[in-house]
């Protein structure tokens, strides 16, 4: 299941790379992949990470994955697909941060 993961989440490597690199950092557990979804446990159960080419799909994967109570969502289709199956989630607006490729710091930044 792991190598079908990576295969679907490298088609468009730039929306998923924190997926990727949970696959090959920390070993997750794939909790649903197919084709056209994947559903990723983080290192908390419950907590888990969507990415599906359409809400269908998404959907699909939710259901197979039972009782979820933290769902990030990679792109409008996951997001749509977290509201159908989760409608009374607080849900939030989808995270947008720079990737910082470098180690150098930014201004005003405290690392």
């Amino acid at each position: 299941m792991k190598e079908q993961a990576i295969r679907y989440l490298s088609r468009n490597v730039p929306l998923h790379i924190d997926m990727l690199e949970a696959l090959r950092r920390h070993d997750v557990p794939v909790l649903y992949v197919s084709d056209r979804a994947c559903l990723l446990q983080t290192r908390h159960k419950g907590m888990a990470q969507l990415a599906c080419d359409d809400a269908d799909a998404g959907e699909a994967a939710l259901r197979a994955a039972g009782e979820l109570y933290l769902v990030v969502s990679h792109g409008k289709a996951a997001w749509d697909a977290v509201k159908r199956v989760y409608p009374t989630y607080d849900s939030r607006r989808p995270c947008r941060r720079p990737a910082r490729l470098r180690r150098t710091r930014w201004i005003g930044s405290t690392m």
